[in-house]
């Protein structure tokens, strides 16, 4: 069965089971003896409220991206999905209820509905992910390891890995641009990375060579695909980040692709993200209007300017602002040879560049330009505070430590902003927003965001 044809039965059952958890609910509210008795011509279910129900979570689910093939590459993170498309759904159907005084409207009916219809889904969506556990350890009983790079890091890394056979690891092979990778077989290139993982089912990637170009490849090449990433770090880079390091053997391994931050912080995270973009936009949309007709109006060309960066774990989006600069600027920061003077090539522009048209100048020091950022934010590609969004180029110069900054989703705002540390050289830059990864709270967004509010009234650090 096609992805595509998977994602549609997918919503198809949610729809049914989304169906039978409102008629359970009903039955809940005339059965259970909770609340006020209703009165017998009472109809809680209509036909109407069942097509604005449904309706209500085919929008929700595709702006939470629930269906999408490749959205969740783990069973908590599906149930994150589904937990926050049902709220939603119930949170916008309830608030319909209460501004059209709808008469037979309940509370308890709709606390009745959450709860059958996310033990439902999440008991549809518990059995699917079983049943491809239960097929992937019947095919292979292990987890499927491919090792990148040869020599003597390979070599000590797989046999220590044959060293722990209760770890249920098969190492299937290497990859590696050299003329030979050690008794197992070469089974191609770098290059080839994707291919290689594809059409053997590969769980996980170790990568053996440090500082080699390898390690950013790896990450953007597998970037849609629910493999883990590790490396083997140098003793800098183990001293240089608290991070996620295993063991195997007397070799540490470097988890590249390890969640930032736990399910419950992740989930109130985005449920955060969903609510405030979504206000904002509704709230902001003829602000964003008038700056799309000014900006058509006083400068040749789009009013929104696109450009590709690098966000969670090394997935490329396009990224959306209100164009400030001439349409024959350079849509790519020159960025030097030498990764120490990183600091100085951020995608921020001189201020008296004249390539930045006048309304530009205002609505960067407004801050103004960053606003089409809330549908990057509401389709789930940033986040409201997080890392800096980062060009392509600059990423491709990151030792494998600086990756640890992409295992978050980049954020509109962030303390790297809020500190001024965008001049600051490279490895000082990380640090200050790994600090922040690895303190990651939701009052620390809270406060980011409030002293965000307070530099853009003051209209210091933003040009």
């Amino acid at each position: 069965m096609t992805a595509g044809r998977w994602s549609l039965l997918r919503w198809i059952v949610d729809l049914a089971l989304l169906t039978a958890a409102l008629f359970l609910s009903n039955w809940a509210k005339w059965t259970l003896p909770l609340g006020q008795t209703p009165d017998p011509d009472t109809r809680f279910v209509t036909p109407l409220i069942l097509a604005l129900l449904l309706a209500t979570w085919s929008v929700f689910g595709r702006s939470t991206a629930l269906y999408h093939p490749r959205s969740a590459t783990s069973l908590v993170q599906e149930i994150q999905r589904t937990a926050i498309t049902l709220a939603l759904t119930l949170i916008t159907v309830a608030g319909l209820f209460l501004f059209l005084k709808y008469q037979f409207f309940s509370r308890l009916l709709l606390i009745y509905l959450l709860g059958s219809a996310f033990l439902l889904m999440g008991a549809f969506r518990l059995a699917l992910w079983g049943a491809w556990r239960l097929q992937r350890w019947r095919r292979y009983g292990t987890r499927r390891v491919l090792i990148i790079g040869g020599g003597e890091s390979a070599g000590r890394v797989i046999h220590n890995l044959g060293e722990s056979p209760w770890s249920h690891v098969q190492v299937v092979g290497i990859l590696t641009d050299s003329p030979s990778g050690g008794d197992l077989p070469v089974l191609g290139t770098l290059e080839e990375v994707r291919k290689v993982v594809l059409d053997h089912e590969v769980d996980e990637v170790i990568i053996t060579q440090q500082g080699h170009p390898s390690v950013p490849l790896v990450v953007q090449t597998l970037q849609t695909l629910p493999v883990r990433i590790k490396v083997v770090p140098s003793y800098l880079e183990l001293a240089s980040v608290t991070a996620l390091v295993t063991m195997v053997g007397d070799i540490p391994l470097l988890e590249l692709r390890a969640p930032a931050i736990d399910d419950i912080d992740a989930l109130l995270k985005r449920v955060m993200d969903l609510v405030i973009s979504s206000v904002g936009l509704l709230v902001l949309w003829p602000v964003l209007l008038v700056e799309a007709l000014l900006v058509r109006l006083t400068s040749p060309g789009p009013a929104l300017f696109r450009q590709k960066r690098v966000g969670e774990n090394g997935r490329v989006f396009t990224i959306f602002k209100f164009r400030t600069m001439t349409v024959d600027a350079p849509t790519d920061p020159p960025v030097p040879t030498d990764p120490d003077q990183l600091g100085q090539s951020q995608i921020k522009t001189a201020r008296d560049d004249p390539k930045i048209t006048p309304l530009g100048r205002f609505l960067r020091r407004s801050a103004l330009d960053e606003l089409p950022q809330l549908l990057n934010v509401l389709k789930g590609e940033m986040s409201m505070v997080g890392p800096r969004p980062e060009v392509p180029l600059v990423v491709e110069m990151y030792s494998s430590w600086h990756l640890k900054r992409l295992a978050m989703k980049p954020g509109m705002t962030g303390p790297m902003q809020l500190a001024g540390g965008s001049d600051l050289p490279l490895d000082e830059r990380v640090k200050l927003e790994l600090v922040y990864i690895q303190n990651y709270s939701l009052w620390e967004d809270i406060k980011i965001l409030a002293k965000t509010v307070i530099v853009v009234i003051r209209g210091s650090g933003v040009h």
